[in-house]
């Protein structure tokens, strides 16, 4: 990797080999899979919406095959609604060549409630990564990322560009500032991918609801980082989400 100046003149080289990265085999990965997924109704009405099928697998199935090519093997699914769809799929996880433990949460808990209930607490940064997403990020930069910030916990986040398909005009008073034919707003999306340390771990409430952003929230500004994900990413939300992960990941045409 070079090194630039505020030029922009390479001043020095870092080798992959000289880099002190954590070993992700020592790293669990938590995937949250207890969502009800009312926009993907009638689907989810009988089918857990990461149990749906992309390019003839399961989307968790997806998922565990991209970590298992960056290393990772060691895996928590945190489930609620239709749970035993996922269990009687993966077992605990062998025969994909991975290990599986469950939390079956007894209430819906949110994105980041159920990491209260990892019995032991974790004791190293896990990685969290809702069970809806698909995504080439490598996952290796993102934990090595976290350590060299420091961070209680970072989060990945997705450029996202809008078009506004108006006129914006801008009023003050009764008279007209300015006018903005169709601007386009670039901002910064939550990704729904995250690594979080055992310190911030300790902040989350035991068996309650609390979703990952009031965790962020908890925490000094100096300790919460984000880490831009450039990779193909896909939240699988809407019917019309559904639709494009299944052209791309067809087993005809497996694009990402």
């Amino acid at each position: 990797m070079p090194i630039l100046n505020d030029q922009g003149v390479v001043v020095d080289v870092i080798f992959a080999r000289d880099l002190d990265l954590p070993l992700q085999q020592e790293h669990s990965v938590v995937i949250m899979a207890g969502g009800l997924g009312t926009r993907l109704r009638p689907i989810t009405e009988t089918i857990p919406k990461p149990m749906i099928r992309i390019g003839g697998k399961p989307i968790l199935e997806v998922i565990i095959g991209k970590f298992l090519d960056q290393g990772f093997h060691k895996f928590t699914f945190c489930v609620n609604h239709l749970a035993d769809v996922i269990r009687d799929h993966f077992s605990d996880g062998s025969k994909f060549g991975v290990e599986i433990e469950y939390i079956v949460e007894p209430k819906r808990l949110g994105t980041a409630g159920a990491l209260s209930l990892i019995d032991p607490a974790p004791t190293r940064p896990v990685i969290v990564m809702n069970g809806d997403i698909l995504t080439s990020v490598n996952f290796n930069q993102l934990l090595a990322f976290h350590y060299e910030n420091r961070a209680a916990a970072t989060m990945g986040v997705n450029r996202f560009q809008y078009t506004l398909p108006y006129g914006v005009v801008e009023v003050q008073g009764h008279s007209i500032h300015s006018f903005h034919e169709k601007p386009i707003y670039d901002f910064f999306v939550n990704s729904g991918i995250y690594v979080v340390s055992p310190e911030a771990i300790s902040l989350i409430p035991k068996d309650d609801f609390f979703d990952m952003p009031a965790l962020f929230e908890k925490l000094s500004d100096e300790k919460r980082v984000a880490f831009p994900i450039h990779e193909y990413w896909l939240d699988i939300g809407r019917h019309d989400d559904l639709d494009r992960a299944i052209r791309e990941h067809s087993e005809e045409n497996p694009k990402k």
